[in-house]
């Protein structure tokens, strides 16, 4: 009865996105016309076991669909009750479109969400793991299409230049969210057991599009030690064909779990307080093109970690 009653669950949660039922709610926002660059149709369709199922997570309507993104967090190893856990819409969109590119053929997941226990278990297994894995983000994904070459795939993912792709010649790819690159088993330098001591630290926001008066969501990650002291005010600035024009200073606003200083800066003692999410307040569109923020750290564990990182490009549409 346990597993009858399991299954049930599943298929009800399947109809209700089929039934699109849309809500808001903390940390994906309600409308996605237009949010991210690279987008699908809006479903996800995967197999587990012996079945296939495909969810649809937005809506005709642009609206994202709270059972459908609970189904698939669930699919992708982790739970839609914890925020700070769950899989980038970022990620599933680039994975959609992926999808949709090769007839919605279904993916065949090997790894998804991880948590940093299990992301230091394979690592210390010899497995293709890095330190400051995306995996550990909500935003990697390892899979194969169901009767798709995955060397096609690789190379239709690396055309769109978003995020990584990783490709070791074998049965899966590697997609995730983070700064573009490439890279195959020759070159991973995952097994490296050099401590990374935040090196690779990104700030992402939320969305690649906002609208004009719009916060600004953005999350800190790869951070792989703590803690980091980051400041309130940053510099905006303004990216026309790669050459970044200053537009004045903006304040980052943080939420619970992290201390403030009376230096003008914030500090992230925790992996939790790191994934809390911190906004910048409606930036308008200051110069007609793309933006990004540009943030010099307060201290460094060392100097292995950069002095300043910028955001990844963000534009505020009319």
């Amino acid at each position: 009865m346990g597993a009858l009653s399991k299954k049930m669950g599943f298929i009800r949660r399947i109809i209700c996105c089929f039934l699109a039922c849309a809500v808001g709610f903390p940390g994906y926002a309600a409308a996605a016309a237009g949010r991210f660059r690279v987008m699908g149709d809006g479903a996800l369709t995967g197999t587990r076991g012996k079945g296939t199922a495909t969810v649809r997570y937005r809506g005709a309507d642009g609206q994202y669909l709270a059972e459908g993104l609970r189904t698939i967090n669930n699919f992708f190893g982790t739970s839609y009750d914890r925020p700070t856990e769950r899989i980038e819409l970022r990620l599933l969109e680039l994975l959609d479109a992926v999808q949709d590119h090769f007839g919605g053929r279904a993916i065949v997941l090997r790894s998804g969400f991880r948590s940093p226990s299990e992301n230091n278990g394979l690592r210390r297994q010899g497995k293709l793991a890095g330190q400051s894995s995306m995996h550990i983000e909500g935003g990697a994904v390892d899979f194969h299409l169901a009767g798709v070459a995955s060397a096609e795939v690789a190379a239709y993912a690396r055309s769109l230049e978003v995020g990584g792709v990783g490709y070791y010649h074998g049965r899966e790819v590697h997609l995730d969210t983070g700064p573009v690159r490439q890279w195959d088993e020759q070159t991973s330098g995952t097994e490296s057991r050099e401590p990374q001591r935040n090196a690779k630290i990104i700030l992402q926001t939320e969305y690649d599009h906002y609208r004009p008066g719009e916060p600004v969501r953005l999350r800190w990650m790869r951070i792989t030690e703590f803690p980091v002291a980051v400041p309130l005010r940053v510099t905006l600035e303004c990216d026309r064909d790669g050459r970044a024009t200053s537009l004045g200073e903006v304040m980052l606003q943080y939420g619970e779990g992290v201390l403030h200083r009376k230096d003008g800066c914030a500090v992230l003692e925790t992996r939790a307080a790191a994934r809390s999410p911190v906004w910048v307040a409606a930036v308008g569109d200051r110069c007609g093109a793309r933006h990004r923020l540009r943030v010099r750290f307060c201290e460094r564990p060392s100097e292995a970690m950069p002095a300043e990182v910028t955001s990844n490009i963000f534009q505020i549409d009319d």
